[in-house]
């Protein structure tokens, strides 16, 4: 997958409303774009200070979203930033585990992203994704990336050494 300047990436949350746009969106305008999809934390029960849900029941339906709105034909990037940090699902699956076998079970061709600060246990799942799927990875930069000038070139390096070292299966 290759695209240029002219090629639309837009960043959207995971919202009821932005998957209707994304299906809603003309097949002409689709061939120019190709979407990241940040999967959202899950929501906060205020009332009584937990997690309004399990992280097995945040996610059951995300694969299936994504799919119904985008299809098939066409790449997209999804990434699990609020959910980076370590906790898995039942059975001890990674998040992005799930989200990427469930995207492949139903013939999506999701690309994972991966940022430059995210936790070993999260690169370690993008590795896994990226082996099995055979569909490389999108590395997004955040604002924080660009603090200590001189090391982003060689945290971009290493991250893209490793991830072209992966073997094909």
């Amino acid at each position: 997958m290759s695209f240029d300047y002219r090629h639309y990436v837009p960043i959207l949350k995971g919202k009821e409303g932005e998957y209707s746009a994304l299906r809603e969106a003309a097949p002409q305008s689709k061939a120019h774009v190709t979407p990241l999809i940040e999967v959202p934390d899950i929501p906060w029960d205020f009332i009584n200070d937990v997690p309004a849900k399990t992280l097995d029941d945040h996610l059951a339906r995300v694969p299936d979203k994504i799919a119904n709105c985008w299809g098939n034909a066409l790449p997209v990037f999804v990434d699990l930033p609020y959910l980076a940090n370590g906790e898995l699902l039942t059975g001890n699956i990674h998040p992005v585990d799930y989200i990427f076998d469930r995207l492949g079970q139903l013939g999506n061709f999701a690309v994972p992203v991966v940022g430059l600060s995210r936790e070993t246990i999260y690169q370690d799942a993008i590795e896994r994704v990226v082996a099995q799927y055979q569909r490389g990875a999108c590395l997004r930069l955040e604002y924080e990336d660009f603090d200590e000038e001189g090391v982003l070139t060689g945290l971009i390096d290493e991250i893209l050494a490793k991830l072209a070292s992966i073997p094909q299966m």
